[in-house]
């Protein structure tokens, strides 16, 4: 929390991987809880809605609010 008190924004990034959802869903729920959901971005999103990972992402994508 103290690195995202600190950020102007924080890009969400997982990608598909199965083992991500129940993590993810733990610290989404802990950075809105202190009321960062704002601060939560993505580059692009997966068919499951799931933030894309940024290695299969092009340098031009520009950052989008992350909303779910």
């Amino acid at each position: 929390m103290d690195a995202i008190d600190r950020c102007s924004l924080v890009i969400c990034a997982w990608g598909a991987h199965k083992a991500a959802p129940a993590r993810a869903a733990e610290v989404l729920r802990i950075i809105r809880m202190c009321g960062r959901g704002n601060l939560l971005y993505h580059l692009g999103l997966n068919l499951d809605g799931s933030p894309k990972h940024p290695l299969y992402i092009a340098a031009k994508v520009r950052p989008q609010p992350y909303t779910a």
